[in-house]
């Protein structure tokens, strides 16, 4: 079974649930008394942890049918005091949570022969460098290398190559949000969707430079006041600088910055329709994310 979901951007349901998941039954569901009744039962499979994110994320997973199965639900099937849920966009007026679901696949599951080693990371100056080897690739024609902040879930896709069949590969995560433990995977998969994880490996990032950790909402309206969030490894005086595709320097805000994590305000409300490169630039050094304006 694979599907993709993803929040989109709304500035009335700034939400994230835990217990997303989705029933498989022979009848149809019925959520009796309107939709503020809950169906209470167990999924057969759940997204771990909250969900939220504005990209389109896949989750693939095997399941052996106990009866007939003739239809999917997806939803939350838990009451308010079981549920968990995360207000990621403070801005909206209603604390609910608003999912698109799609490219749903239920199909007989193959055995594939591929057999993946351990990756190796290593940390470099551009970034974590993920290596692997692979035997067997008959079928294959993706690998992705996945990386998350816990072990055994919340994995995100961060780098991924089509050109399959040499044997040895590495690719190269380059946008490390902060610092910390950080766990990596490589997920290879055929032309009909099925899949194949490696062992989960993890390193510990330690940088002496700044990270830009998230512009949110990325792209933003023009109404909007995006938020940057950034990790310092001290406390700087840090410039930030909008600049557009042209190289020209659009504005400039100069702030004070503590050693960890901040979050300031962006002033754009002023910027036209358009593609931006916000720089940070401290003591320690610079870096650089774009962002987009409608």
């Amino acid at each position: 079974v694979s599907f993709w979901i993803c929040n989109a951007y709304t500035p009335y349901y700034g939400g994230g649930s835990n217990h997303i998941g989705l029933d498989f039954s022979t009848t149809p569901l019925v959520q009796g008394g309107g939709i503020s009744n809950v169906v209470s039962l167990t999924p057969e499979y759940e997204i771990p942890g909250v969900f939220f994110s504005n990209s389109w994320v896949n989750y693939t997973f095997n399941i052996t049918p106990t009866t007939p199965w003739e239809y999917i639900t997806f939803g939350n099937f838990y009451n308010d005091a079981a549920t968990t849920a995360t207000l990621f966009y403070a801005p909206a007026p209603y604390f609910r949570c608003y999912y698109f679901i799609d490219d749903i696949v239920v199909q007989t599951a193959v055995v594939l022969p591929l057999v993946l080693d351990r990756p190796v990371v290593t940390a470099t100056e551009h970034g974590h460098v993920i290596q692997w080897q692979a035997h067997e690739e008959a079928g294959i024609v993706r690998y992705e290398v996945e990386r998350s902040h816990i072990a055994d879930s919340d994995f995100e896709v961060i780098a991924h190559t089509t050109e399959v069949g040499k044997g040895t590969y590495a690719l190269t995560d380059r946008a490390l949000p902060a610092p910390g433990t950080w766990y990596y995977r490589v997920k290879a998969s055929d032309a009909n969707g099925q899949s194949i994880l490696s062992e989960t490996v993890e390193i510990d990032f330690n940088p002496t430079f700044p990270l830009i950790s998230q512009i949110y909402p990325n792209p933003s309206q023009q109404t909007q006041l995006p938020t940057l969030k950034a990790w310092l490894p001290m406390s700087s005086l840090v410039a930030l600088e909008v600049i557009d595709m042209q190289g020209r320097l659009i504005g400039r805000m100069d702030v004070h910055g503590d050693a960890g994590q901040n979050a300031w305000v962006l002033p754009t409300s002023a910027l036209t329709s358009g593609v931006y490169t916000l720089r940070l630039s401290c003591k320690n050094g610079t870096t650089s994310q774009r962002f987009v304006v409608q």
